[in-house]
């Protein structure tokens, strides 16, 4: 079957799932007897309310839902998906199935697609996110995972920076939580990390590198003193 058939088929499916719709027996909401899909998770998911008895679903609206489950704004950018796309969007659909419903799965497939990107500095191709797609959601093995998915980033290498003191600042006595040692709140160093002439400087203590306190570890002595 060719991909763009199979969402078609798919999308007849959810909408005989939604024509199994009654007026439960206690007269106050509709109930489904769904094969296919989990329509009642669906329709809470996607905050369709089908609470008013002139309430409507039609094929058209089931395609374009479908195409949302999957990640895509419409059904016409579907159906124009390449099909390496379209087998990335089969396995996000399973997640909607009826008895088998968990959505959670492709945000987790999500979330690490896009922690792995960001901390290999990198996008990856169709194919990449294909046999993610297949690990995260799926459950399948690692062996065909992109090189470096799962490293570690490399660490950031930091450098100090110089900003003159503000005069109007009077400087107390802190102690850093990380070293025990004490010193003046203005002989705290800046950092940023290296080349990175964009990033806000960070303030650390004065004893960094062999100390990586924070700002937020530095307690004045008095605060201390008067515990």
């Amino acid at each position: 079957m060719q991909n763009i058939d199979y969402f078609k088929l798919q999308a007849k499916n959810l909408y005989k799932d939604y024509k199994t719709r009654k007026l439960s027996a206690a007269g106050d909401i509709y109930e489904y007897s769904p094969k296919y899909y989990d329509i009642t998770g669906i329709f809470l998911d996607y905050d369709i309310f089908d609470d008013d008895p002139k309430f409507e679903f039609s094929l058209m609206n089931a395609q374009h839902l479908i195409a949302k489950l999957v990640g895509f704004k419409s059904w016409n950018d579907l159906i124009k998906a390449s099909d390496t796309q379209l087998e990335i969007a089969k396995i996000k659909l399973g997640c909607f199935a009826f008895n088998n419903y968990d959505p959670s799965k492709i945000e987790d497939y999500e979330f690490w697609v896009s922690k792995a990107e960001e901390e290999n500095h990198t996008r990856f191709d169709d194919e990449a996110l294909l046999v993610l797609a297949r690990y995260y959601i799926l459950g399948e093995g690692q062996e065909n995972i992109p090189v470096n998915v799962f490293a570690d980033p490399e660490p950031v290498q930091y450098e100090e920076v110089n900003i003159e003191d503000d005069p109007n600042t009077q400087p107390v006595m802190v102690e850093c939580l990380h070293c025990g040692k004490r010193f003046l709140s203005n002989e705290t160093k800046l950092i940023r990390p290296k080349g990175d002439t964009d990033s806000e400087p960070e303030e650390v203590c004065k004893y960094w590198p062999e100390c990586d306190g924070q700002i937020w570890d530095l307690i004045p002595v008095e605060d201390m003193e008067g515990e």
